[in-house]
C-alpha cells in the first residue's frame, strides 16, 4: 500500500489554492482593465467623431494632413490611429483623413442606424487588423443623411491584452512555484514533530514497553497526542504483564495436576499392586483429570465470552429460587459438615437474569467460602435493592488481606509469588465477575467487621 506525503499534500493544496486565488484576482483585474481601456477607446472615438462632424459641417474645404503621414500608413497608425470618413446617405466617401482611409469598409447596419439619428459602435477588420468604429449622423445644411465614420485599429489594445495576459500567467506560475516551495518548507517543519514522535513510538517494542515518548510532550499542539500514546503504552504494558502472568499461571495450573497425575501413574506402574491400590490411584487420577477438565472448560468459556460468542439467556425468574438451588447443590443442607444460613429476603418478584449463569456465580462464591472456612457457618442472603436483586455470601474464615482485595477476581491470583499447588484462587471468581459484567451487574469483595470474607453480587432489574 502506497503512502501519501502529508507535507507534500499540504504544500500542493496550499499552492493550488493560492494559485487559484491569483488566477481569479488576476483575471478579474485583467478583464476590468480591458473593459476600461475599451471604454476609453470608445469615448475617444466618440470625441473624435463629434469634432470631425463639427469640422465637416462648418468647413467644406480639404483637411490638411502631413504628406509623409498620409503616405506612411504604418507610422500614421502608430502615432495617430484615428481614421475619419464623411459619407453621404448612400455610404459613398465624401472626404477622408488621411486619404487612404477611404479604403475602410462600411458597416451597412451601423450606417443605417446613423442615418436614423443614432450613434452606432461596431467591430470590424481592415488590413488584417481589428478595428473599433463609430458612426454618427452629421446635420449638414442641404446634405441630409451624411454620416461621420471614425475608426481606430485595435492592434495596440490587442497587443497590450496579450502582453498583460502573458505577464499574468507568468506571475501566477512564478508565485505558485514560490508558494509551493514555501508551503513545502512550512509543512515539512510542521509535520517534523509528528515524525519524531513516530520515531520515538517505533522504539517501543514488546520488550521495552516501559519506555515512553518524550519528544514534543511540552508542545501544546502535540502534548495531547503524546499523552494519549503514553497512556496507550501504559495499558499495553499492563496488558502484556497480565498476559505474561496469566500464561505463567495457566502453565502452572496445568502442570501441577499433570505432574501429580504422571507421578501417581508412574508409582502405580513400578510394581504389582492390589486392586484396592489401583482403584485408589485411579480415583486420584480421576480427580486430577476432572480438575484439568474444569480448568480448560473455564478457559474456553472466558475466551468465548471475550470473543462475543457467549451471551446471557435472560429470563424472568425468582432470585430466591436460584439461590435455593445453589445452596442445595452445595450439599450444605441435611446433615452436611459445613453449616449454611440461608436468609431469603427478596420478595420473590421476577428479575431478568440467566439463572444458569447466576447459579454458577453462587456456586463459585459458596465453594470459595467453604474452601477458606470449612467449619462454617456460611451465610447466603438475598435481598431487593435499587430495582434489582442482591446476593450476599459471607464466611467466618480469615478474610482477605487489604492488599489482595483489588485482585481477588484476577485469574489465578496469589498473595505471594510462590506458585505452589493449591495457593491460587483459580478461575472461579474470575468467571463469577465476568458473569456479573455480562448482566451489567457488579461483584464486589470485602471483609466482615467480625472477621471473614463478604462477596456481594448485584443484578439490575
Amino acid at each position: 500500500m502506497s503512502h501519501r506525503s502529508l507535507s507534500r499534500m499540504l504544500a500542493v493544496r496550499f499552492a493550488g489554492t493560492f494559485a487559484l486565488g491569483l488566477v481569479v484576482v488576476g483575471w478579474w483585474t485583467h478583464a476590468g482593465t480591458t473593459r476600461l481601456l475599451r471604454r476609453q477607446l470608445d469615448q475617444s472615438l466618440r470625441g473624435a467623431a463629434l469634432l470631425a462632424a463639427d469640422r465637416f459641417r462648418t468647413d467644406t474645404g480639404p483637411v490638411a494632413v502631413e504628406s509623409f503621414l498620409d503616405r506612411d500608413r504604418e507610422r500614421y497608425g502608430d502615432l495617430i490611429n484615428r481614421y475619419l470618413i464623411l459619407r453621404d446617405s448612400a455610404g459613398r466617401v465624401i472626404r477622408s483623413v488621411p486619404g487612404f482611409a477611404a479604403d475602410l469598409p462600411v458597416d451597412t447596419g451601423a450606417l443605417r442606424r446613423a442615418r436614423a439619428g443614432e450613434s452606432a459602435y461596431v467591430d470590424g477588420s481592415w488590413n488584417h487588423s481589428g478595428l473599433r468604429e463609430i458612426f454618427i449622423p452629421v446635420a449638414t445644411p442641404g446634405a441630409p443623411g451624411e454620416v461621420v465614420q471614425v475608426a481606430a485599429s485595435t492592434a495596440p489594445l490587442d497587443a497590450w491584452v496579450r502582453s498583460d495576459l502573458a505577464l499574468l500567467v507568468g506571475v501566477v506560475i512564478a508565485l505558485s512555484a514560490l508558494t509551493f516551495w514555501g508551503a513545502g518548507r512550512l509543512a515539512t517543519s510542521a509535520v517534523r514533530p509528528v515524525r519524531e514522535i513516530t520515531d520515538h513510538a517505533a522504539l517501543v517494542a514488546a520488550g521495552t514497553l516501559d519506555r515512553r515518548i518524550t519528544a514534543h510532550a511540552d508542545v501544546e499542539e502535540f502534548g495531547g497526542l503524546v499523552s494519549v500514546l503514553n497512556e496507550m503504552f501504559d495499558r499495553l504494558e499492563r496488558a502484556f504483564e497480565a498476559q505474561r502472568r496469566f500464561v505463567a499461571d495457566v502453565s502452572h495450573e496445568l502442570r501441577s495436576p499433570l505432574a501429580a497425575l504422571q507421578g501417581e501413574v508412574e508409582v502405580a506402574l513400578r510394581k504389582e499392586r492390589s486392586p484396592d491400590q489401583y482403584r485408589a490411584t485411579l480415583r486420584s487420577a480421576l480427580e486430577e483429570t476432572e480438575r484439568l477438565t474444569a480448568l480448560v472448560g473455564d478457559l474456553l468459556w472466558l475466551t468465548r465470552v471475550r470473543g462475543g460468542l457467549e451471551l446471557p439467556r435472560r429470563a424472568a425468574v425468582d432470585p430466591n429460587a436460584v439461590a435455593r438451588e445453589a445452596v442445595t447443590r452445595a450439599g450444605l443442607l441435611g446433615g452436611a459438615p459445613v453449616r449454611i444460613q440461608a436468609d431469603f429476603r427478596h420478595p420473590g418478584t421476577a428479575t431478568a437474569m440467566d439463572p444458569q449463569l447466576v447459579g454458577r456465580v453462587l456456586d463459585a462464591l459458596i465453594h470459595n467460602a467453604v474452601r477458606y472456612a470449612p467449619e462454617g457457618p456460611i451465610s447466603v442472603t438475598t435481598d431487593a435493592r435499587d430495582g434489582g436483586a442482591a446476593y450476599v455470601v459471607e464466611d467466618r474464615g480469615p478474610g482477605v488481606a487489604a492488599a489482595d482485595l483489588p485482585h481477588v477476581f484476577d485469574p489465578f491470583y496469589r498473595a505471594d509469588e510462590a506458585r505452589t499447588r493449591g495457593d491460587g484462587m483459580g478461575l472461579g471468581l474470575t468467571v463469577a465477575a465476568t458473569i456479573a459484567r455480562m448482566h451489567d451487574g457488579t461483584l464486589t469483595a470485602s471483609n466482615r467487621a467480625g472477621g471473614g470474607a463478604r462477596f456481594e453480587l448485584f443484578l439490575p432489574g
